[in-house]
């Protein structure tokens, strides 16, 4: 297949366009399973040990 330069600047952008929403949804979904992670085990919090 033959495309021109604007066809082919055109696929690029769609591409661009994919590759950006995606990284955008993955972000979503791990920021919303840490969250649901944290509030359904959240993080143990050790004790400082004091020595004397």
């Amino acid at each position: 297949m033959i495309l021109s330069v604007d066809q082919k600047d055109a696929i690029t952008e769609l591409v661009n366009i994919a590759f950006s929403r995606t990284a955008a949804s993955l972000s979503d979904l791990t920021e919303t399973a840490s969250n649901w992670l944290f509030r359904r085990f959240p993080p143990i919090r050790s004790k400082t040990l004091s020595v004397h």
